[in-house]
C-alpha cells in the first residue's frame, strides 16, 4: 500500500458512512482513484527532458507522499550517466544499470 493510496483510505474512513455501501466497495474506489491520480500526475515512472547540457527529472507522484522525493536515486544516477541526445525519456533500473527509453511527451 502506498502513502497515497493511505491519504485515500483515510479520507473514505473519515466520511460519512451511508456513503460507503461495502468494505469491498471502497477499497476498489481506492484503488481507482489512486491509478487515476497517478496517471493524471504523470504515471508512476520517472522522466527525464534533456536539452544541451541541461536535464530535468519528474518524479512519480508517490515520492512525494512517501517522503522519498529528495532521497531518489535516479536523481544521482541521471546526473552521472546523462544523455547527449535532446529528448524526453523515460528511465529505470535493469540489473544495477540505467535505462533510457524514449517516450513521446
Amino acid at each position: 500500500m502506498t502513502r497515497l493510496r493511505d491519504i485515500i483510505d483515510d479520507a473514505l474512513a473519515t466520511s460519512p458512512t451511508d456513503h460507503i455501501v461495502t468494505v469491498n466497495a471502497a477499497n476498489e474506489l481506492i484503488d481507482h482513484l489512486e491509478r487515476c491520480i497517478l496517471d493524471a500526475a504523470g504515471g508512476p515512472h520517472h522522466i527525464v527532458h534533456v536539452k544541451g547540457y541541461a536535464w530535468t527529472i519528474q518524479h512519480p507522484i508517490n515520492e512525494r507522499f512517501e517522503g522519498s522525493l529528495f532521497t531518489c536515486k535516479y536523481t544521482a544516477l541521471v546526473s552521472e550517466a546523462p544523455l547527449d541526445e535532446d529528448g524526453t525519456y523515460q528511465v529505470w533500473l535493469d540489473r544495477n544499470a540505467l535505462r533510457w527509453e524514449p517516450v513521446t511527451p
